[in-house]
């Protein structure tokens, strides 16, 4: 997650992933957001 939040930092236009459809819009946000949320899940399952 540490890395994902770095990648986010650097305010990317598109993130592109090995699956799915690439993010072109809101891309950095997208990625704090999903990162934000799977913190919240691993504290509460953890």
């Amino acid at each position: 997650m540490a890395s994902f939040r770095r990648l986010a930092a650097l305010e990317p236009a598109t993130v592109c992933f090995g699956h799915g459809e690439p993010l072109t819009a809101d891309a950095a946000v997208l990625m704090r957001a999903s990162a934000d949320r799977d913190a919240r899940l691993q504290i509460e399952h953890g």
